[in-house]
């Protein structure tokens, strides 16, 4: 059987350094970056909230 589970995800702007540093507090981790422009990533962050 395959395992499920629920995820919360946010997309914060690399610019934000303190709401980076926030989230990876509250159990939040990096798992993508995505270049927008120049001077522009979105920062992905997750946080398991359930296994089943």
């Amino acid at each position: 059987m395959e395992e499920m589970k629920t995820v919360n995800e946010y997309a914060i702007s690399n610019r934000s350094i303190d709401n980076i540093r926030l989230y990876q507090r509250m159990g939040y981790r990096e798992f993508d970056r995505r270049s927008m422009d120049d001077r522009l990533d979105l920062v992905y962050m997750e946080k398991v909230i359930s296994q089943e």
